[in-house]
């Protein structure tokens, strides 16, 4: 019972941790934003999508949480992260290993225990002898090595965990832009279906003028060029929609030959996201937790290597039965021994491996400033772009509104005969014009939207 009760003390003892002790890093935080917003009214969600309160983009992020490949294998290196960890915890407990053995060996010159002689060679000419031995292994951890190396291994996995987030919040923000994108190319199609139609009435206009001789060709071609333009913008709208649907069918993990959506035109604006206070995007956004945890780990690593400098002390011991009969006449032997370990010359091994790891510390918490900074960037770059793109979408509301007054006097004077429908024609083409610069700054709209909810970490 002795050695048990030294084992166990050593045991104890083996909680000194040698090095620098580690605290979360502290960067300097604006009190709020340049552009800041002051929304109330915004409801209540489990998830960030549902705001947008569209169920078909609930069913596809849905499908995409749950078929995604990489967010799979994001879900993967986690188990991966925290299985090491186990293996790393495993080493600060005692090795006990079994390996049982039989010899047969001739029976000339052999003893065993006791046996002074040997049974008649008429009966046997060979011995078997039966070993069951069981080995102890273990290393004291008097200066936190095996701790801190468990410790390392359990920040990476908090650190994979964190960038499952990420991945999650990158693929959710991917596909609802992808998807509002593409219903915006809907509406696209649908405003450059009349924009030709008014462009072909026109066009037609011209050739009939043309006809009966009161025109050159020349203003027949200017039209023809004018509808040809907008009929390769109508094509290459429908190549965008294309990819968008592609995109989608990726991340949902569909094959794209096999996924279509139906035309969901989108004329509504999207919602108002507030934006957190600045300190609060440091606690929300996973790609930050990700590096802060990243650096609890490496920052372990400095204690692993500063432990180097002192002793290293272990704990050998073994336990074997030993007979020549398997389960009778048993006997046991045993052995229990220690060594130290000390480092007396490496010619500045030591020392240069504790440099590296501070060194490597040190570049992921600059690594972790220039996240901090380019985030915060991120939230005010999106807020300053809202801002500008509300200010036109009125402007652009505003000249909508006007040309459609001037449609109006063009239509009425071409029916009472005193104008050409030419001249209401080229009204209604200024009209949609503007109609497809505004759906270009709603597309926008709904861009730097989900921009910024990606910028705040996915929450409010």
């Amino acid at each position: 019972m002795k050695w048990k009760i030294i084992l166990l003390e050593f045991l104890l003892l083996s909680s000194c941790q040698v090095g620098p002790k580690y605290h979360p890093p502290e960067v300097p935080v604006a009190d709020s934003w340049k552009n800041q917003q002051t929304i109330t009214d915004l409801p209540k969600v489990d998830h960030w999508w549902e705001v947008f309160q569209d169920l078909k983009l609930a069913g596809l992020i849905d499908q995409a949480i749950s078929n995604n490949p990489t967010l799979a294998a994001a879900s993967q290196r986690v188990e991966q992260a925290r299985d090491f960890a186990k293996i790393t915890k495993s080493r600060l407990f005692p090795q006990l290993n079994f390996e049982p053995s039989v010899s047969n060996t001739p029976l000339s010159g052999q003893s065993f225990g006791s046996t002074s002689s040997p049974p008649p060679l008429l009966i046997r000419d060979h011995i078997e002898k039966y070993t069951l031995p069981l080995a102890l292994l273990y290393e004291f951890d008097f200066w936190g090595k095996w701790k801190s190396q468990y410790k390392s291994a359990l920040f990476r996995s908090e650190a994979e965990a964190a960038g499952y987030q990420t991945a999650l919040l990158f693929l959710t923000t991917d596909l609802a832009n992808a998807y509002f994108q593409l219903r915006i190319q809907d509406s696209q199609l649908e405003l450059l279906k009349e924009i030709l139609r008014t462009r072909n009435t026109a066009l037609n206009i011209q050739k009939s003028l043309y006809d009966t001789q009161l025109i050159n060709y020349t203003d027949v071609a200017v039209y023809q060029a004018d509808y040809s333009t907008v009929e390769s913008e109508y094509y290459d709208a429908l190549k965008k929609r294309s990819l968008f649907e592609n995109q989608i069918a990726v991340l949902i993990g569909i094959s794209p030959s096999e996924f279509k959506l139906d035309s969901m035109p989108l004329k509504k604006m999207p919602p108002q996201i507030p934006a957190t206070v600045p300190a609060e995007v440091l606690l929300r956004r996973p790609d930050l937790a990700e590096q802060e945890r990243m650096m609890a780990a490496i920052h372990a690593e400095i204690n692993v290597a500063y432990a180097s400098y002192f002793p290293a002390v272990d704990l050998t011991g073994s336990l074997a039965f030993l007979s020549n009969d398997f389960i009778k006449n048993l006997k046991n032997t045993w052995s229990i021994g220690s060594h130290l370990i000390q480092t007396l010359f490496d010619a500045g091994g030591i020392s240069s491996n504790v440099k590296m790891a501070t060194a490597k510390y040190n570049e992921a918490f600059a690594s972790y400033q220039e996240k901090v900074l380019l985030a915060f960037q991120e939230v005010e770059d999106s807020l300053s772009s809202l801002d500008w793109i509300a200010k036109e979408m009125k402007s652009t509301g505003n000249a909508i509104d006007a040309t459609k007054i001037v449609y109006q006097i063009a239509l009425n004077q071409y029916e009472l005969g005193v104008a050409s429908y030419l001249d209401a024609v080229n009204n209604e083409r200024i009209i949609l014009n503007n109609q497809r610069l505004y759906l270009h700054l709603l597309s926008q709209d709904y861009l730097y939207t989900i921009h910024l909810i990606k910028s705040i970490g996915g929450g409010w």
